[in-house]
């Protein structure tokens, strides 16, 4: 048998290597490429994927839209615990300010 060389085209495109340059996006969760109209992307960096049936809470409907940050783009708990305390201050010091009133005036205490 005689050896079959492929097309010009074929062997050019083999030889810049433009073949083995494809992405593909997979889930961060499940590996797999699955249904990729399914997929929600970070909103972040927009480069990983996580497909709508592997998220911990499944939307409602398809249209639904999904926040979903990748591990390396999720915020930090610190932010979120840091905004919680300065809000559990500032109710504080209000409900303080409250009580210094109304023990300066029991007149107040009808008020509220």
């Amino acid at each position: 048998m005689k050896a079959i060389s492929p097309p010009e085209e074929v062997s050019a495109l083999i030889s810049r290597n433009s073949l083995c340059s494809i992405e593909v996006n997979v889930c961060q969760t499940c590996g797999d490429v699955g249904f990729t109209n399914a997929f929600v992307y970070c909103v972040k960096c927009l480069e990983f994927v996580i497909h709508r049936y592997c998220l911990n809470v499944i939307p409602k409907s398809f249209t639904e839209h999904v926040i979903w940050y990748c591990e390396s783009c999720k915020p930090t708990v610190q932010k979120k615990v840091k905004k919680l305390n300065d809000i559990s201050s500032q109710q504080m010091q209000g409900k303080q300010r409250i009580k210094k009133i109304r023990n300066r005036n029991p007149a107040m205490l009808l008020a509220y």
